[in-house]
């Protein structure tokens, strides 16, 4: 038996049982296959897989599976290279990284935060589905906790992160692993939107989903159904493997059995038109329990055959002795075959070397594939499960190359004739065959290079698709080629170009790629429409090229006549150019006259100010009869510059000296001002609910970074540091990315603590950093103490453009009426209190109501001390934000009617929580208890809004006074939806009113609205009005009393109440309804001021 590690050229290395002195012929394609890896394995051995990078976490944390996935990112930054993903799931994260710097670019976050989601174990690019221009991201979170633990896959907008859509398996269990693997797979049902691939192997399914509606077009199962085999594990896309004009797809499963090897693993090829198995592939080895099939992608031609070839991971698998360090395959799409297996170059134990695999492109354009794997089991740093992810080149062998570049296989070697030869005869013909092959591999190098070279032309383009214009930054994305360019367009332009970029046109420069199959375009400007400004799109470069004669004779009947213009913007809206800043300059050349002004350049002399940096020639080309153009010169002021003002002269050149007088640009500089950033306020949310921190108490605390500098403080991060006995709870995050923060803005960062028994003082402090590392601040002290309301700090709002800044307080994140509760001389020893509050609720997917038991808090102490009511006469005694529909009838049909004293006790009702109307056409209103699903409301289950008030009804009390903070439309007070199948106009229901004598029903909104809920507050909007009008804000005639009457005004004001609240934080209506028989009735007394 013959073995062969290298390439030879020696047919006896290959044959060693045949005699040197006579050899038999292999029928005309020995050396064919010996040359070109036709018979033997020489492509196998003769790629080279070469390390190019390796990534790891910006922030190395143990655990946090960084390489988890990955994926080619496209060119999302504009730099003209492409980009890359890598999936961090133990940290629910997703890293967009620069292929240029390895830098990040952008962190995704997982949706749902408050859970260990295992976001980012799968992701992938996958074009535009929300029409912005800009590729989206499809990211897996298959521990995702809805539907019972199935997972989900999140499609997430590429400009924005937000969320575009979230997909579930179509029939969820726990336990499915949806989400596991994902992939963008090309428009399948004819929409024209990309659609998507979506594996769930603990379900053994795959699923195809239409990319605009989310829904299933087809269900893809295991041709070999085992248990526990993971069919689904990896998806990709094929491409038309067997020729049918659809596209077939790469499944992986792999705990499968190939030969009876437990968990072995292997890769399904299926047919994208008839789901039926093409082709499947394992690793040559079949090693028990190595996960072959963990992940697969389809990668470019490797082996030359013109077929494309497989990327696959094992990632259990044990090289070198290395147990599960994992290991990636490069296989033939044609016959299955390994081209080439290797390992990690930091094998690890338990290392998980190919758990993600993906074709990056050509990253560095040097001709030669990329691939990209991930390890999330290695421990860079020696964070265990830290994770790494590596880029790889594929080294393609000469003859490969040549392939690649005719764009088909080489053909070989003539067939040499006769039976029989001597070793000298066929050595000579053998070396007259290398001779041959090295002048034809120099003559195709010959000819790429001469194509390249004229292949060098002018090319006019179109847009092809225009995103949404970001005004911040003055950009819009537009897709040009395919391929999506970030334009810096100054915001004056932007609405003329947006409405007319259909006819816009760029200009620039193509020429072929080393492979000669494609162009690449350089030098383009976009010309805008209307105005004729040209913008610079994608890279821009030095072109070598021949002197162009002068024109040195022109038509005395079609001479030009020139004029030149200029204009100037800067980003601040200040007319200076302020320190770090670049301000547009668009010099615009008219020619009004008969004949062509050719060979037009403009000349700018260099700064005398040395902190300013611009192009100093710029070339316009020809400006035709009747027409101007347009060039955007760039001026930058680097933070160094100071407050003066500056002078720049610009001259013209025409080769036949019809040149545009010299125009001269006058603007101010101004120096530097630097952010400085602060800690403007700080609120807590505490688990007893009574606004003090206590030792052993989980806290949720909320601390507002603003800049008060009349800077930008830019790339803004935040870093919670905690102090002795002072813990972070699992699930929360201590750094915070804030972006940039313009002068007087703010950004909000959340997280929860926890303190032991020995703790004496909460000691935590936040680290604030920005781009320039030279004004952040550390070691900021919050105000967190034990028994103690949190203080507030005083924030700054800056206000004016200039030197002067105006200081005033800004609104706090502690709550107003939870403070200084007035305590009044109103005495009502016999009146009777319910208050009940709903927060969460047993039914799967019904919201919580996030404020209930806030609300009910802090109604009872205003009922003790404001409204003069007893404690013990306030119902129930010990709340617990969770009343059964049980307890809530007891509790209105019996307790509360043996502690009302006839004719003599004020009864006052509160309610916060869902209210929900029925599905049918009953149009009944109920109140939801926590048992109760708001799907499925009935009388069996929920109260009854009218029983409700007949049981109130039914008391014989002084009098009643309702107010319930719920509305009737099927929507949560975020506005997210409760009901499912219906609408909130099909589900509103008419408010019942109260129908009892001295009676007084307040109702947090109208019909078909919503009771909002007010975030910045932490209560519901209703009951927070409601609580301030108590407080005495609804004393409108100033006599130290509130009536109803009163109370109506001051809650449905249009301009100052819940309505205008409501309009400002939500963009919804809410007004609330009142409805008494006693519009005068005074409902508290406040003491004297």
């Amino acid at each position: 038996m013959w073995q062969t590690f290298h390439f030879s050229s020696r047919v006896e290395d290959y044959f060693p049982l045949i005699t040197p002195t006579v050899r038999r012929l292999v029928q005309g394609v020995l050396l064919a296959g010996l040359l070109f890896g036709g018979l033997l394995p020489s492509c196998a051995e003769a790629q080279e897989i070469r390390l190019v990078e390796t990534y790891t976490s910006p922030v190395v944390e143990m655990r946090d599976l960084f390489g988890a996935a990955v994926a080619r990112g496209g060119d999302l930054d504009g730099d003209g290279t492409p980009d890359l993903l890598v999936g961090a799931d133990g940290a629910d994260q997703v890293y967009l990284l620069s292929g240029t710097s390895g830098e990040v670019i952008r962190v995704y976050d997982s949706p749902n935060p408050e859970s260990e989601t295992s976001f980012g174990e799968a992701l992938a690019l996958v074009g535009d589905i929300d029409g912005d221009g800009t590729p989206d991201l499809l990211v897996g979170a298959p521990d995702e906790t809805a539907h019972g633990g199935a997972g989900q896959a999140y499609l997430l907008s590429g400009t924005s992160s937000e969320v575009i859509r979230t997909l579930n398996a179509p029939n969820p269990e726990d336990g499915d692993s949806f989400g596991v693997a994902v992939a963008g797979v090309g428009d399948i049902d004819g929409d024209s939107i990309s659609d998507l691939l979506v594996g769930a192997e603990g379900a053994g399914q795959a699923y195809l989903l239409s990319g605009t509606s989310g829904e299933v077009i087809r269900t893809f199962t295991s041709p070999n159904a085992q248990e526990r085999s993971s069919f689904g594990s990896a998806v990709a896309r094929a491409g038309d493997f067997n020729g049918d004009g659809m596209t077939d797809f790469l499944i992986g499963a792999r705990k499968e059995y190939p030969d009876g090897e437990d968990e072995a693993g292997r890769v399904y090829l299926l047919s994208g038109n008839s789901g039926k198995t093409i082709r499947t592939f394992t690793s040559q080895t079949k090693t028990r329990g190595s996960h072959f099939g963990a992940a697969v992608a389809r990668v470019s031609d490797i082996d030359g055959d013109g077929i494309p070839d497989l990327l696959v991971g094992a990632s259990e698998e044990s090289p070198g002795g290395k147990e599960r360090a994992g290991r990636a395959y490069l296989l033939s799409g044609a016959s299955g075959e390994t081209i080439r297996a290797f390992a990690s170059p930091n094998a690890e134990f338990v290392g998980a070397f190919g758990a993600a695999v993906a074709r990056a492109g050509d990253i560095d354009g040097d001709n030669h594939p990329d691939l990209l794997i991930g390890a999330y089991g290695e421990n860079p740093g020696g964070k265990t499960g830290a994770g790494r992810a590596y880029r790889f080149e594929v080294i393609l062998p000469v003859e490969v190359t040549a392939s690649r570049l005719l764009g088909k296989r080489y053909p070989g070697l003539a067939k040499p004739k006769g039976e029989f030869e001597t070793t000298n005869s066929y050595r000579k013909r053998q070396r007259r065959a290398e001779a041959r092959k090295k002048e034809i591999l120099r003559k195709l190098r010959q000819d790429q290079q001469k194509k390249l070279r004229s292949s060098l032309t002018r090319d006019t383009l179109s847009i092809q698709k225009i995103g949404q214009y970001d005004a911040d930054q003055e950009v819009f994305p537009l897709t040009v080629q395919g391929k999506i360019y970030q334009v810096e367009i100054p915001i004056d332009e932007a609405r003329s170009l947006d409405r007319n970029w259909q006819d816009a046109k760029l200009i620039g420069y193509k020429q072929l790629t080393e492979n000669l199959d494609d162009y690449r375009y350089f030098n383009l400007k976009v010309i805008h429409p209307i105005t004729g400004s040209r913008y610079p799109i994608g890279p821009q470069k030095e072109i070598e090229q021949q002197p162009v004669a002068a024109q040195k004779q022109v038509d005395p009947d079609r001479l030009p006549k020139t004029k030149a213009s200029v204009d100037f913007t800067e980003p601040s809206g200040n007319d200076r150019l302020d320190g770090g800043e670049t301000a547009l300059v668009r010099v615009t050349v008219q020619n009004t006259g008969d004949g062509p002004a050719r060979q037009v350049q403009i000349q700018v002399p260099p700064a005398e100010t040395p902190q300013l940096s611009y192009p100093t020639s710029v070339s316009l080309g020809t400006v035709a009869p009747d027409s101007s153009v347009t060039e955007t010169i760039q001026v930058e002021a680097n933070r160094k510059v100071q407050s003066e003002e500056v002078s720049l002269r610009f001259t013209f050149d025409e080769v036949n000296g019809f040149a545009p007088s010299p125009v001269r640009l006058q603007f101010e500089t101004k120096k530097f001002t630097p952010p400085e950033l602060t800690v403007a306020d700080v609120g807590i949310d505490d688990a007893n609910a009574n606004g003090v921190i206590e030792p052993g108490e989980v806290v949720d605390v909320t601390a507002r970074i603003r800049n008060a500098s009349r800077g930008v403080a830019e790339d803004v991060s935040a870093e919670v540091q905690y102090g002795e006995n002072v813990f972070s709870t699992p699930d929360t995050r201590q750094s915070f990315d804030l972006g940039d923060l313009g002068s007087g803005a703010h950004q909000e960062i959340q997280f929860t603590l926890v303190t032991n028994q020995q703790a004496e003082s909460v000691p935590v402090t936040v680290d604030l950093s920005e781009k320039y590392g030279e004004f952040g601040k550390s070691g900021v002290k919050l105000p967190l103490q034990f028994d103690t309301p949190t203080d507030q700090i005083t924030e700054v709002q800056v206000e004016g453009q200039d030197t002067e800044v105006a200081v005033k307080t800004g609104d706090q994140l502690s709550v107003d009426v939870e403070t200084n509760i007035p305590s009044t001389p109103m005495k009502r020893p016999n009146s009777i209190a319910v208050v009940m509050g709903v927060q969460s609720y047993s039914a799967e997917g019904a919201p919580d109501v996030e404020y209930a038991r806030r609300d009910t808090r802090f109604m009872r102490e205003y009922l003790t001390q404001t409204l003069g009511f007893r404690e013990e006469n306030i119902l129930p005694r010990d709340p617990d934000g969770r009343m059964t529909f049980a307890e809530m009838r007891t509790l209105i049909q019996e307790k509360l009617p043996s502690y009302v004293k006839e004719g003599t006790s004020e009864v006052f009702v509160y309610y916060s929580g869902h209210g929900a109307p029925s599905t049918g056409e009953s149009k009944n209103a109920y109140l939801v208890p926590s048992d109760t699903d708001p799907n499925f409301v009935s009388d069996a289950n929920a109260y009854r809004l009218s029983s409700f008030y007949e049981d109130l009804a039914a008391l014989s009390a002084e009098s009643v006074t309702v107010a319930l903070d719920a509305c009737f439309t099927g929507q949560s007070g975020s506005g997210e939806m409760m009901l499912r199948q219906a609408s909130p106009l099909a589900l509103s229901v008419e408010n019942p009113l109260l129908g009892i004598d001295d009676a007084t029903g307040f109702l947090a909104s109208g019909p078909q609205q919503v009771a909002n809920w007010y975030p910045e507050k932490k209560h519901g909007m209703f009951t927070y009005f409601f609580l301030k009008g108590l407080k005495g804000e609804a004393d409108l005639n100033g006599d130290r009393a509130v009536t109803v009457k009163e109370m109506k005004r001051y809650l449905t004001n249009e301009s100052s109440g819940v309505p205008y609240w409501s309009r400002r934080v939500h963009q919804r209506k809410q007004v609330p309804q009142v409805v008494t028989q006693s519009p005068n009735r005074v409902l508290v007394r406040l003491g004297d001021s």
